[in-house]
Formats: C-alpha cells, structure tokens, sequence
C-alpha cells in the first residue's frame, strides 16, 4: 500500500501541532511490533537500565518496520525535516506507579536536543483515555506529535492495559545535552557520547536525506 499526505494534513498539523493517522500501519502489522517488542525486552531481562529504551538496537525485524521507507518519508514530511535521524524508541506500559508525574512535552525531557517531533504507536489499550489529549481510540492509528506538545504522562501510565511505542526523530544536526529529567540521559555515554556532542551517523542513522531520496 502506498502511503502519502495530503495537504489538508500537513496543514492540519501545522496548525495543531498533532494528527492522528487512522490505518496508518494495518493491525497486523501492529501485532508484529507488539510481539517484536515483548521478545526484545525478554532478553533485556538481565540488564540493570534502560530495558524498554531503543528497542530498536537489538531487534532487526522491529528496525526494519520503524525505519521502512514508505514510512519514515510521511514522518519526515510532516514534520518537515530533511535530513532526518533516529534519536530513540521508548516503550511503556501501564503501571500504578507513574515514573513522571506531571505532564511535559518531549523536547523537555529528553536529552537529545532539538527533536523533529515523535509518533506515538498503541499497541494495545483495555479503555479509551478519557483526556483532551488526543491519543488515538483504535488500535492502528498514529498519533504524530510536535516535540513542544505537552503529554500527560500520568494518565497515560494509568491507562488500563497500555502498551505503546514512542519514537522520536531528530534533525541532522542534533545535540547531545544534559537533561536531568531524562531517565536515559547517561545511555548514550557507553558510545562514547559526551554533553555537548553531536549526534553522530553511526549509532544515531540518517533516514532519510530530501524528499527525493526514495
């Protein structure tokens, strides 16, 4: 299936700064990333940090999905950035206990700095949430937030059976800076990162390059 915007949701985006995409990746496809990031957090099981940060690393078929093509162009699009860059993946589900405990919007938690802007992949949900947060109410649709967007993390760690993806994107050139409220912000340092670096190709990759790369 050939995916593509419209005009009329590049606008609405840009006006919103969110937009849900119904049907943007087909349920079994949303199956397989459910069943890909369960495998890969089983064999983190043994490590001490940052189990369900960067999935992505240590599974091919779940790099292959989050990275194709055909997607990664609509993301770059719509958030209108050329040349983009992974910056990470976080997984969560719910808990009783939230580990942040105010809304923030992505840019102001993370250590990676700007970011383009992040989606938002439900894998699955018992309820609706019932917030004027627009989280998506059917398994299937994306949800694709500016990197300024507020998030009201404790509702959605107290969603009844949640387990989501986030993944978030960055521009070319992307810092590296300290950010305390960042739970991972010392995870890049085991690749030689240092505060105030750039982020760099090789553990960082390049997606796309213009809009005429594919």
């Amino acid at each position: 299936m050939r995916l593509f915007l419209t005009d009329d949701q590049k606008e609405f985006f840009q006006k919103n700064r969110f937009i849900e995409i119904e049907g943007l990746l087909p349920l079994e496809k949303i199956t397989q990333i459910e069943k890909l990031s369960d495998l890969t957090l089983a064999k983190r099981l043994q490590s001490k940090s940052s189990l369900e940060y960067d999935l992505w690393r240590d599974n091919k078929e779940l790099k292959e999905i989050l990275h194709k093509r055909s997607l990664i162009k609509i993301i770059a699009e719509l958030f209108n950035t050329f040349p983009l860059r992974i910056a990470f993946d976080q997984y969560i589900k719910a808990t009783s206990i939230p580990p942040i405990q105010t809304t923030w919007a992505l840019e102001e938690l993370s250590c990676i700095k700007p970011l383009a802007g992040s989606i938002l992949i439900p894998l699955s949900f018992s309820k609706p949430l019932k917030s004027h947060f627009p989280f998506p109410q059917k398994i299937g649709s994306v949800l694709f937030l500016a990197p300024e967007y507020p998030i009201p993390w404790p509702l959605l760690f107290g969603l009844e059976g949640l387990k989501l993806l986030i993944v978030s994107f960055a521009p070319e050139k992307a810092i590296y800076q300290q950010e305390t409220r960042d739970p991972h912000q010392h995870v890049l340092k085991k690749w030689g990162y240092v505060f105030g670096d750039s982020l760099h190709n090789q553990h960082h990759p390049i997606l796309i390059v213009n809009r005429d790369s594919y």
